[in-house]
């Protein structure tokens, strides 16, 4: 009885941080393709490549909203070779896109003046 009521628990404890989490958003793109080459009294050559246009790439990025229209974010993306798996730049997490930010609904009345 005591192990059910454990495990329950550890459920409920997941599921209540799985619910927090709903503002983040995994993605990703994969570009690999087949290239097919035949030169003039030559062997067909046949090879993969990756990251044709845009490179492939993975990213995590999450908006949380603060409350009088304030909201935080970030963006962080990494690229990858599709090939083996390897980091785009070697040593270099997120090398793509890293960004922090922070947004604000800005009302201004006539008698605020903003100076910049």
């Amino acid at each position: 009885m005591k192990k059910t009521l454990l495990a329950m628990g550890v459920l409920g404890a997941f599921s209540s941080l799985a619910f927090a989490a709903s503002n983040v958003t995994l993605y990703g793109l994969i570009e690999e393709g087949v290239v097919v080459s035949k030169a003039k009294h030559k062997d067909t050559m046949v090879d993969l490549k990756a990251g044709f246009d845009s490179g492939n790439r993975w990213g995590i990025k999450g908006v949380e909203e603060l409350g009088n229209g304030y909201s935080v974010g970030f963006i962080l993306e990494q690229g990858f070779n599709a090939d083996d798996g390897s980091e785009g730049v070697a040593g270099k997490a997120f090398n793509v896109n890293l960004s922090f930010m922070l947004t604000a609904d800005l009302v201004l009345s006539p008698s605020v003046v903003l100076v910049v």
